[in-house]
C-alpha cells in the first residue's frame, strides 16, 4: 500500500497494524521460562517476543546485600512481569524487562512492613558469535544494566545500577538440549539498605552461573499440535563479599501451540541468599512485524 499525500488517514493504518502484529512467527520462541538460564541461541531478525507473568518467592532475603538475620520472614511478588525480546540481524537480540514489586517481611527487631511499588527497568543485548553444529555448541554472549527505578526506603530495591555479563553454550543432543551460563555481576553498593552501613565497603562482584537441560517435545503423538517440553536448572552465585551468594535448583514446564507458549516452574534455595520457594507463571507470544514495512513503500 502507498500512502498517498493528502489522502492519509491515520485510520486506515489501524486493521493492517493488527493483522501484522497478530501475525505469528515462523520460528519457535528462544526464552527458557520459567528458569533464569539463557540460550545461547537468538530471535530470527524480525521476529518479536513478548512475555507477560508473575512470580512468588518466600524468604529470598531480598533486595541485594540484606544482611543474615536482618529477616524472619519475607514475601516477595512480581506482578506483572513483563519482557520484550526483538530479534535483529539473526545474531543479536534485545531485551527489555520491567515489572511490579509487592514485598511484606517480618523483621527480627519485631518490625514489620508491606509495600508495593515499581520495579526496576532492564535492559539486555545477546550477541551470538558461533551457529550450533554436529560437533560444536551454539555461543554467545549477553550484557545488559539493571536502571534503578524501585525505591530503596520500601525495600523493592536498592537505587543502584547493576551490570552484568555471561557467556553462553547450548548444545541439542537429541532427547535433550543443554544450555550452559557463566558470567560476572557488578552490583551498586546501597550503602545503608536494612540499618547496616556499606557505604564505604565498595561494589559487590559475585560470580554466576548456571546449568539446565530442556527436554525434546514430549509424548508428541498424544499432544498433537502441542508441544511440552520440561526443564530443570542449577543455579549459583559466589564470590559475593555481602553475603549475596547462594544456589538454588529450578525446574519447570512449557506447553506450545504455535505462536503461544505458556510456561509454569517451582524453585528451591540450597544455601544462601536464594529463596526458601519460589514460583512462577506466564506465557509468550512471538510474531513478526515485517508487513509494517510495505506499508510505507
Amino acid at each position: 500500500m502507498r500512502i498517498v499525500p493528502g489522502k492519509f488517514r491515520p485510520a486506515s493504518l489501524v486493521l493492517p497494524l493488527l493483522i501484522a502484529a497478530l501475525t505469528p512467527a515462523t520460528s519457535p520462541a528462544q526464552t527458557l521460562r520459567p528458569l533464569e538460564t539463557e540460550s545461547a541461541t537468538v530471535l530470527p531478525s524480525g521476529t518479536t517476543q513478548i512475555s507477560l507473568g508473575t512470580s512468588y518467592f518466600r524468604n529470598r532475603r531480598y533486595p541485594h546485600f540484606t544482611e543474615k538475620g536482618f529477616l524472619d520472614s519475607q514475601d516477595f511478588v512480581t506482578a506483572p512481569e513483563l519482557e520484550v525480546r526483538i530479534g535483529a540481524g539473526d545474531w543479536v537480540e534485545f531485551q527489555l524487562r520491567y515489572e511490579l514489586r509487592y514485598i511484606s517481611e517480618d523483621r527480627s527487631d519485631g518490625t514489620d512492613s508491606s509495600n508495593f511499588g515499581t520495579g526496576d527497568a532492564e535492559i539486555f543485548a545477546k550477541v551470538r558469535f558461533l551457529q550450533e553444529s554436529e560437533k560444536i555448541p551454539a555461543v554467545g554472549a549477553m550484557f545488559g544494566v539493571k536502571l534503578p527505578n524501585a525505591n530503596r526506603d520500601d525495600r523493592l530495591g536498592t537505587d543502584e545500577t547493576d551490570f552484568e555479563i555471561q557467556l553462553m553454550a547450548s548444545k541439542d543432543f537429541g532427547p535433550v538440549a543443554a544450555h550452559f551460563n557463566v558470567g560476572l555481576q557488578i552490583l551498586g553498593n546501597p550503602g545503608v539498605l536494612d540499618g547496616t552501613d556499606n557505604s564505604d565497603n565498595g561494589q559487590d562482584d559475585p560470580f554466576i552461573f548456571s546449568l539446565a537441560a530442556v527436554t525434546a517435545p514430549i509424548l508428541p503423538e498424544l499432544t498433537g499440535a502441542y508441544s511440552i517440553r520440561a526443564l530443570l536448572a542449577f543455579d549459583g552465585k559466589e564470590g559475593s563479599r555481602f553475603d549475596n551468594d547462594g544456589y538454588l535448583f529450578a525446574g519447570g514446564v512449557q506447553v506450545t501451540r504455535s505462536a503461544w507458549t505458556m510456561y509454569g516452574g517451582l524453585s528451591a534455595g540450597i544455601s544462601g541468599a536464594p529463596e526458601d520457594f519460589g514460583c512462577r507463571f506466564g506465557f509468550t507470544y512471538a510474531f513478526e512485524l515485517e508487513r509494517l514495512a510495505g506499508l510505507f513503500d
